[in-house]
């Protein structure tokens, strides 16, 4: 038979396993895909409801490979407007969420850097430094913007953590 003692001690240490376990935060490449989840609900939507028909956004992607960023996105119809913005999530300085106006579907959250540390190219072999990424959002879910916000967030600590282990 176990004592009162042994029956306290397991379940102190059960309760402490389940509660850590619960508060794990998201990993980089959760967080990749959380932001990329969310950029895939503006696919292929226009940003205004009378907006012209060839501006909607389209060949959204945002991934990661090893330690930049690549956001692809257009908001022309076909390929033209291609439009890719490399960046460092552990150069983020902070994120600001435009609201939206009415009418507008799609609002934008501004990923701000400290200098022109985003690399943007398009198809036409342009190329252009930047000090922010506009981040695309579906305000229809206005809740969205601060989860993404959070996103980016916490995405900038974890790539400042893995450049600074200790």
């Amino acid at each position: 038979m176990l004592n009162r003692t042994t029956f306290l001690t397991i379940g102190i240490l059960f309760l402490t396993f389940s509660v850590s376990g619960q508060d794990a935060m998201p990993t980089k490449e959760e967080t990749v895909n959380y932001l990329n989840r969310r950029l895939q609900e503006v696919d292929g939507r226009r940003p205004e409801v009378d907006s012209i028909p060839d501006h909607k956004f389209t060949n959204l992607s945002f991934t990661m490979k090893s330690d930049v960023v690549i956001f692809t996105f257009s908001w022309l119809a076909g390929s033209d407007g291609l439009r890719t913005n490399t960046f460092n999530p552990a150069h983020i300085e902070d994120v600001s969420i435009r609201k939206p106006s009415k009418g507008e579907i799609i609002s934008s959250i501004y990923v701000n850097f400290k200098g022109k540390l985003v690399k943007q190219t398009c198809k036409r072999q342009c190329e252009e430094s930047m000090d922010f990424v506009r981040f695309p959002y579906l305000s229809a879910t206005p809740e969205a913007a601060e989860k993404i916000k959070k996103a980016f967030l916490h995405l900038r600590d974890l790539a400042k953590a893995e450049d600074d282990l200790f």
